[in-house]
């Protein structure tokens, strides 16, 4: 088999990957995601590359380029319609994996200067390292989160804030320890923040616990909403899922949960506490913007 039957062929294999759900891999897999666009778009460059052999320098680099921009924007769109998630920072993982094809192995690139090659190797290199930075802090920060559970949460280390949707790690206020996560809240319908990953498994334990801190002297009120992988399967129906409200007066508050409650909300159902994917807190339809402080999120 050819250089470019190989790659043509092991292209194939990986590209049904981008649509399929694949919710089953455990979670340190998730933030590696991009690390796989770059991988991709690298062997589809180096591809396209022996397809333009005899070709210009500028316009292999732009044939690159322009290819990686449709056939990476078309991957993302699709996605829309898939369980998978749309992301610019894909797309852009995808240009740089094309940069790095280009830059390595083409001949065009090979004819230049020493110092242009460097210049533009390290370049690329660096913009690898910076795509891959935060995915690699994440499966990182996935790692500590299984060490940790049953804590979800205790915002002990800054990378924590990243397992939530919306929110920043705040040493000046905590409930136990030495920090907590601050999210200010605006007027959008549906504001506040999403635990998103490292939700581990719940089966096993009583309750849900977690403590939030309101500065003002006005009660707020909030919703929590637990979701498991069923429930986006089926359409993520309100009554498919656990919704609760909570008032939240000054200062901290601590709430317990039982499991029982959550497991028994789906109207039709059980839910799968094995495999939640979920933990929202938010308000609806908030007439002014607020803060709150969360902290101790945790199973008993």
């Amino acid at each position: 088999m050819t250089r470019r039957a190989l790659i043509s062929f092991a292209l194939a294999l990986i590209v049904p990957l981008f649509f399929l759900d694949l919710g089953f891999l455990p979670d340190f897999v998730d933030p590696l995601y991009p690390l796989a666009h770059i991988g991709f778009f690298f062997l589809a460059g180096a591809l396209l590359l022996n397809i333009l052999d005899g070709a210009s320098g500028w316009r292999q680099f732009g044939a690159v380029m322009a290819v990686t921009l449709i056939a990476g924007g078309a991957v993302e769109g699709l996605q829309y319609f898939t369980r998978r998630n749309p992301s610019w920072h894909d797309l852009g993982c995808d240009l740089i994996g094309a940069l790095l094809a280009f830059v390595f192995l083409s001949r065009a690139s090979q004819r230049q200067p020493i110092t242009v090659r460097l210049t533009t190797r390290t370049a690329a290199l660096a913009l690898t390292v910076w795509a891959s930075l935060y995915p690699l802090i994440d499966s990182w920060d996935t790692g500590l989160a299984d060490r940790q559970f049953p804590v979800l949460s205790d915002f002990e280390t800054r990378w924590q804030a990243r397992r939530w949707s919306r929110g920043e790690i705040d040493h000046s206020l905590s409930r136990n320890g030495n920090a907590s996560l601050k999210v200010e809240l605006t007027t959008a319908q549906y504001s506040g923040t999403t635990l998103k990953r490292s939700l581990g498994d719940w089966s096993g334990y009583q309750t849900l616990q977690f403590s939030i801190y309101n500065p003002d002297p006005e009660p707020l009120q909030l919703t929590i909403s637990i979701r498991d992988e069923e429930h986006f399967r089926r359409g993520t129906h309100y009554d498919d899922r656990f919704n609760e409200s909570i008032t939240v007066n000054q200062g901290w508050n601590d709430y317990s949960i039982p499991l029982i409650a959550i497991k028994q909300s789906p109207a039709n159902r059980e839910m799968n506490l094995a495999n939640i994917k979920e933990l929202k807190i938010f308000t609806v339809d908030p007439s002014e913007r607020r803060q709150v402080n969360l902290d101790d999120i945790s199973l008993r």
